[in-house]
């Protein structure tokens, strides 16, 4: 909770949109984000026909859109660590190196009452046929713990 509060690590979230919007909850007691969490759903990393990563400028693209900051400590993070290790190695890919792996992610967040939730809003957008784009409105977000 300190490095959030101090904004000294950037947090990625490699979970589906779903769950970082707090629609699904896989079993958690609680469903949204860690607040000031980047998402990027790990998927989105890899070429769907060749089941690789995608190439340096896709990549590069992604990361970009989705406001994640290379240069930056990093901890990616998912409900129990696979996803978020793929996260990381794609960031380290592109030359990140401090990163990682939240790998008690939202199973251990989403699960405790004494830590901070955001929920964003799902907002739909019609672009690109495959990706479904959402932005986070900062006036709609609330916090699990106040309520």
């Amino acid at each position: 909770l300190d490095l959030l509060r101090g904004n000294e690590m950037q947090i990625v979230d490699a979970r589906s949109e779903d769950e970082f919007c707090g629609i699904n909850k896989r079993d958690n007691q609680r469903g949204g984000a860690i607040p000031g969490a980047k998402h990027l759903e790990w998927s989105e990393l890899i070429d769907q026909e060749t089941s690789r990563f995608k190439g340096p400028e896709e990549l590069n693209r992604l990361f970009s859109e989705a406001g994640i900051d290379l240069a930056r400590p990093t901890a990616s993070h998912c409900n129990g660590g696979g996803r978020a290790a793929v996260m990381a190695f794609g960031l380290e890919l592109m030359g990140a190196d401090d990163v990682r792996n939240y790998y008690r992610g939202w199973g251990e967040w989403g699960n405790s009452q004494d830590t901070p939730v955001m929920v964003p809003k799902k907002v739909e957008q019609y672009g690109d046929d495959r990706e479904l784009m959402f932005r986070i409105n900062a006036e709609t977000q609330r916090d699990d713990n106040e309520t």
